[in-house]
């Protein structure tokens, strides 16, 4: 089990859409419940991008640095950020500081307790992966991407049905943003994660933790999104077998898909 794929005990045990929780999850007012904190993030936030001098992304001391911009927003009201990066020891020597790690936190604690949880991209500008346990746990993901970047499957899940997405250039503004989601809206937001997780789950590699239909997990998400990529961007040879289009959107709960990403 990682921060970035619980194990499926886990999941059981906290889910918010786990069978195994009965009378704990009562409904939409049940997975609201307990939110004390408004915002979650926990991981290593390096001072700067010195150590990543090596990555493609790289530009130089002034590059973009999005986790040392998050960490800026630590001590604002209803933000919980931990930051879990201990300097090395040559660091430390340098800053003249007797820094010690800092105390572990249950990830999916705290974001069983967050209303929103920030999705960054990779230490290395990869492949953002937070979203999947805050799917799990009813914690709203808020995306922060590249430009270039885009989110999971997002041909085939209407993300923005389900997840604000707030550029870096707009972190300053993130608390008064989030304050600004009203509840209902919080609410629907997150009842559409009821949906999305099943497309972000590898159930038919990883099991289906919790009774969800492995025929339609992240595998088959991912294999639709290159069906659709391929029409788009391919002229089938004479004589090929029509590749049948994606029936379900899952930011709609199954609801047949239209419009943008039909």
């Amino acid at each position: 089990s990682t921060i970035d794929v619980p194990s499926c005990e886990d999941l059981r045990n906290w889910s918010v859409w786990s069978p195994t929780r009965g009378s704990r999850s009562t409904g939409d007012a049940d997975r609201s419940a307990g939110r004390e904190h408004l915002f979650f993030f926990g991981g290593r936030i390096h001072p700067s991008l010195e150590h990543a001098r090596f990555l493609s992304y790289y530009d130089g001391p002034g590059s973009p640095h999005v986790r040392a911009d998050i960490l800026r927003l630590k001590g604002e009201p209803g933000f919980f950020i931990h930051n879990s990066f201990l300097p090395p020891p040559r660091m430390r020597k340098a800053l003249g500081t007797k820094a010690k790690p800092a105390p572990r936190v249950s990830h999916l604690e705290m974001e069983r307790h967050a209303s929103f949880c920030w999705v960054p991209p990779g230490q290395r500008y990869g492949d953002a992966r937070r979203h999947v346990p805050s799917s799990f746990l009813g914690c709203v993901p808020v995306f922060t991407m590249p430009e270039s970047g885009g989110r999971t499957y997002d041909e085939l899940i209407r993300w923005d049905d389900v997840s604000p997405d707030v550029p870096q250039s707009h972190l300053p503004r993130l608390p008064s943003l989030l304050r600004a989601v009203s509840s209902t809206r919080l609410d629907a937001m997150r009842q559409g994660l009821g949906c999305v997780w099943r497309r972000l789950w590898f159930s038919s590699i990883y099991g289906a933790c919790l009774g969800e239909d492995p025929a339609e997990d992240a595998f088959d998400a991912l294999l639709q999104v290159l069906a659709r990529r391929a029409r788009r961007w391919r002229v089938p040879p004479p004589g090929a077998l029509p590749v049948a289009a994606p029936q379900r959107d899952y930011a709609a709960c199954g609801q047949p898909s239209g419009g943008a990403h039909s």
